[in-house]
């Protein structure tokens, strides 16, 4: 796998094919290898490729932990990301806009998400800001 075969940005988090559960953080990038930061446990690893690291499926989880709030049907999930633009999240990964924080209508379909990196890069794209995570509880 390359670095454009995953699509990850500084700050994603991602996980290591081989790691036993452990979460990572990147947090450098270049053409060779990525550096990253564990985030619940100790850095297992010495020397990290591409092909070494896989995407984070989506989850309810995931999406509580990176800010998402259920929508009035339980279906749906949605994130503002300012006063009127709201990413939501259908529970088969379909990802739209909306200027309302609810799936009922104005809906724009941009993309399917698969993985937490993937919400992490189209929130900050159109953010300009990193998303906050908190590791999803066990």
């Amino acid at each position: 796998m390359q670095i454009n075969d995953l699509n990850i940005a500084m700050n994603s988090i991602i996980k290591l094919i081989y790691s036993n559960g452990l979460i990572y953080r990147v947090i450098g990038l270049d053409n060779s290898k990525p550096s990253l930061e564990c985030l619940n446990g100790e850095n297992d690893y010495e020397e990290i490729l591409y092909s070494d690291l896989a995407g984070i499926p989506l989850t309810n989880e995931w999406l509580n932990a990176l800010g998402f709030e259920p929508c009035s049907n339980q279906y749906y999930q949605s994130l503002k990301v300012h006063d009127e633009l709201f990413i939501i999240i259908s529970g088969k990964g379909a990802v739209y806009f909306s200027t309302h924080g609810d799936h009922e209508w104005g809906l724009l379909e941009i993309m399917t998400a698969k993985h937490v990196h993937q919400v992490q890069n189209l929130y900050s794209a159109i953010s300009g800001n990193n998303l906050p995570v908190a590791l999803p509880s066990e």
